[in-house]
């Protein structure tokens, strides 16, 4: 699904940006995180040595959100949670699948009513 968006983002014309990033990502360590990373660079479950690299190739690679998002509910996910500002990607999920829940999330109260969401 194409978005329209101001500007080229997750292209290749940002292929700057990805080199100026990659010297600040490479000096981070990552841990296997608590819960499954699902890469929207490759629509699949990542460990967390790609970590870094995957963080500097999602700046120029399409986005495959669609994709990612059906896998994790094919993987039995019924609920997801955005964080940040607005709730385009809600939006996106319910598109994919209407029974799945999904909660908003930007700001500080919503993240207690977020919490206390998942944890019924």
């Amino acid at each position: 699904m194409r978005l329209k968006v101001s500007g080229a983002f997750h292209s290749p014309l940002v292929a700057r940006a990805a080199d100026r990033l990659r010297p600040a990502i490479e000096r981070v360590r990552f841990v296997e995180p608590l819960a499954p990373f699902m890469s929207t660079v490759t629509a699949k479950i990542e460990p967390a040595q790609r970590l870094a690299t995957l963080l500097v190739d999602q700046l120029t690679a399409p986005v495959r959100f669609t994709q990612a998002a059906s896998e994790l509910i094919r993987s039995g996910a019924s609920t997801f949670v955005e964080v940040g500002p607005g709730n385009v990607l809600s939006g996106l999920v319910r598109r994919i699948d209407r029974g799945v829940k999904t909660i908003s999330v930007n700001t500080l109260d919503g993240l207690d009513r977020a919490q206390e969401a998942l944890s019924r």
